[in-house]
């Protein structure tokens, strides 16, 4: 008892002498923590580095998947739409490409941000041809002067993308970005690349088609874009800026491009190419037509003594609607000064524009919408029905739209495949018009 009554009592005195001596003990305790706190901040520092550093490390694991992911994407639809043969296909493709880069978009966005982050936003964007958000984001970049050369170069695409050449070309020369991108290989053969397929101007294709083909593409380089897939494109629109004012380099360039195909489709159009590139100079071969619509009386028109441009094309091609419209204000301009407009097409047995699409057609059918489509799209000059497609084997056309320019001695002077030299189309026949 007295044990437990000491104790108590000890206790007591204890808690008493505790209350009596609370401030001195504060201030121990005090000493104490100052005494350990440059070791309670290094290590609160050390945490805080370790959870940036973890942040930083997850950002940086994201952007290197979201980059990954999207070359891997872009290549495989792209590999897809050069091999495919059938239009309805490449269309699918195509939409499936569009909606795969958004949802890809949808799935980085949050989780990725920065400069570089937004540089590939910027180029997936111009991928599903949202140019408008892709130059606002190029635009904060400018703003913030951050990777300064390839914001430029991505406004360099778009201008590139939107028809606007000679705008791209200016910004290039301008801000010297060949310069600024030369440690930066696959930026500057891209450069190279746009401007040699894209601009479809005699003089710029000359002085960058060279400099893309020279270009030593590294292992890491071809990670990035498989540019060497593209050597073709590039010896073939060498070849077609150089045949006017040289053709037998043109067609050494076109034959190079054959050599250096690596799939069909593509080796087959440059050898069609290579066989027009031959009727240079020669005389045109008349149009076959089983009838002929758009025109009053319902003949072949009479075509001596005239500069003549013949327009093969078809109404499912988006590239030969787009060409129309010029075709019409040539029409107009050369009205009185002996310009005769003549158009072919044949019949597949089907019908599709972007407006209607018909299957299993009756000639008659088809031949009914493509009276609706002349007068609808207010087509000019007289159009060979050509049922077999006669005329697109005479002149080896493998695509649409091609236009051919005939001299008013009746010698075909140029051959120009697609609708991306439309400039010159309209600046030869100048020339051609006012030839005596």
């Amino acid at each position: 008892m007295h044990d437990i009554m000491h104790d108590r009592m000890h206790n007591a005195t204890s808690v008493k002498h505790k209350d009596f001596n609370v401030v001195s003990i504060l201030k121990t305790k005090m000493k104490k923590t100052t005494a350990r706190l440059p070791i309670l901040l290094s290590a609160m520092i050390i945490i805080l580095m370790v959870l940036t550093g973890c942040n930083v490390a997850e950002k940086r694991k994201n952007l290197n998947n979201f980059s990954l992911e999207f070359v891997s994407l872009k290549q495989r639809f792209d590999n897809q739409i050069k091999i495919e043969k059938s239009r309805g296909r490449i269309a699918e493709l195509r939409k499936n490409k569009i909606k795969d880069l958004k949802q890809l978009l949808l799935k980085y966005d949050a989780i990725t941000s920065g400069d570089q982050a937004d540089l590939l936003k910027a180029n997936l964007l111009m991928e599903i041809e949202d140019y408008e958000t892709a130059e606002e984001k190029l635009d904060t970049l400018l703003k913030k002067e951050t990777d300064l050369a390839l914001a430029l170069m991505g406004k360099v695409k778009i201008l590139i993308y939107t028809g606007k050449i000679k705008e791209a070309l200016a910004l290039f020369k301008e801000k010297k970005l060949e310069t600024a991108l030369t440690r930066r290989g696959p930026d500057l053969y891209s450069a190279y690349l746009f401007f040699a397929i894209y601009s479809h101007d005699a003089a710029v294709v000359k002085e960058f088609a060279p400099k893309f083909l020279n270009s030593k593409f590294s292992p890491e380089d071809l990670k990035v874009f498989d540019f060497t897939s593209y050597i073709p494109n590039v010896y073939r629109d060498w070849a077609s800026a150089l045949k006017k004012s040289d053709p037998a380099a043109a067609k050494a360039m076109m034959k190079k491009g054959i050599a250096e195909a690596r799939e069909g489709k593509i080796k087959s159009i440059m050898e069609a190419e290579l066989k027009q590139m031959e009727f240079i100079g020669k005389s045109m071969i008349p149009l076959t037509a089983e009838r002929w619509l758009n025109v009053s009386p319902p003949v072949t028109p009479n075509i001596k003594d005239k500069t003549v441009l013949v327009f093969f094309w078809a109404p499912w091609c988006e590239s030969s609607r787009s060409m129309l419209p010029m075709l019409k204000e040539l029409e107009n301009k050369y009205k009185n000064k002996d310009l005769v407009i003549l158009s072919t097409v044949r019949l597949y047995g089907k019908y599709a524009d972007e407006r209607v699409e018909k299957k299993a057609l009756t000639k008659k059918e088809e031949i009914d919408l493509l009276n609706g489509f002349i007068e609808t799209h207010n087509m000019t000059g007289a159009v060979a029905i050509d049922p077999e497609g006669a005329n697109a084997t005479t002149y080896n056309v493998t695509a649409f739209p091609t236009v051919v320019l005939v001299n008013k001695m009746g010698q075909i002077d140029y051959i120009q495949v697609g609708a991306g030299g439309s400039s010159f189309i309209t600046t030869r026949l100048k020339e051609l018009m006012e030839e005596k």
